[in-house]
């Protein structure tokens, strides 16, 4: 039911992440079969909603690219909703170029404008680099990738500036809570699908019924304790283009080692702990493929901007993907790739 990042579906059988031949690895999720879609050849864009995440893990960890719009920049009628407050449509594709080609197809801004997204010029892009909550998770081996590419930007031309945001530690901790998302989901299915509660996974059960659970007092002070954040991570990133910082700080986990509900609890939240972040911000995001980690995984950057900045997020996005390659070129073929 879109509540998860590991990608594990138990009802119709987990989609392959298919940079592991030998072991059956999480593919990321929700959109699980989005991303693997894209290296099959079944789609040439993948489409998903990101709510914590679930455009940008599968697309992370399966070495695609992956957009999380604004907040309202997409509409989402006729998606089956999960949280009103952080549900936000996206799209996975196999390259930056890619997608750009396929936001402005898709976006009604763009359509009624005649001024197109180009690579923006690398001396005049700023990325904000934080020391923070972002990295304190990640393992030793992502982290080096991505600090490695940030250099590599940086000897490409691009401005790098120290940026603090303490506001995303605890945003990610009132959403991680679930009463938020919880509860609107929860509302949703009792009022409309209240046969569906009764079919849930008992993983995504166990996180919707807290809905259920939940004061109304409960859910409208987590709204309104991010709600603030917002305003205030929006001034903290005003002098940046966008905040770059690693995707996923956690190698995709074997499936067979999380079927333990503790175990595949605390490497669902590992896996989402940094997507949380655009969400619970309020910002708009993309991740790009940038190498791969000690266990031959893709590694992701995730480049945040303000909301409704899609325009110089991508116009980022397209000057790295400049400097870096594509993901094909970065980090060439999975084993059990069809397209690529």
């Amino acid at each position: 039911f879109a509540f998860g990042g590991l990608g594990i579906n138990p009802h119709w059988v987990t989609p392959r992440n298919p940079w592991d031949a030998e072991n059956h690895r999480a593919p990321g999720g929700s959109s699980a079969g989005a991303g693997v879609s894209l290296h099959e050849g079944s789609a040439m864009v993948a489409f998903g909603t990101d709510t914590g995440g679930s455009v940008r893990i599968p697309a992370s960890l399966t070495g695609n690219v992956g957009i999380k719009t604004s907040k309202g920049r997409w509409s989402t009628d006729g998606i089956v909703p999960l949280s009103s407050t952080f549900d936000t449509p996206g799209i996975l594709t196999k390259s930056v170029a890619d997608a750009v080609f396929a936001f402005e197809a898709i976006d009604a801004k763009s359509r009624h404008s005649t001024a197109k997204i180009t690579i923006k010029d690398k001396s005049n892009i700023t990325l904000g680099v934080t020391t923070d909550y972002f990295w304190d998770k990640c393992q030793d081996d992502i982290g080096e990738v991505v600090e490695n590419t940030i250099a590599e930007l940086s000897n490409a031309g691009f401005k790098t500036q120290p940026v603090a945001l303490p506001e995303a530690h605890e945003a990610v901790e009132v959403m991680a809570g679930g009463i938020i998302a919880a509860s609107e989901g929860y509302e949703f299915l009792a009022s409309e699908l209240p046969d569906w509660l009764k079919t849930l996974h008992p993983y995504v059960a166990a996180r919707m019924n807290t809905g259920g659970e939940s004061s109304t007092f409960d859910y409208l002070t987590a709204l309104r304790r991010v709600q603030r954040l917002w305003q205030r991570a929006d001034a903290q990133l005003a002098e940046v283009d966008v905040l770059a910082t690693p995707t996923i700080p956690v190698t995709p986990p074997i499936i067979s080692e999380v079927e333990d509900p503790e175990t595949y609890r605390n490497s669902n939240m590992l896996t989402l702990s940094n997507t949380m972040a655009g969400n619970s911000l309020n910002l708009c995001g993309i991740t790009i493929p940038v190498g791969l980690d000690k266990a031959g995984m893709p590694v992701g950057l995730q480049l945040l901007s303000r909301l409704h900045n899609e325009e110089t997020l991508l116009a980022v996005a397209l000057a790295v993907e400049v400097v870096i390659g594509t993901p094909a070129e970065r980090l060439g073929k999975p084993p059990l790739g069809g397209s690529l």
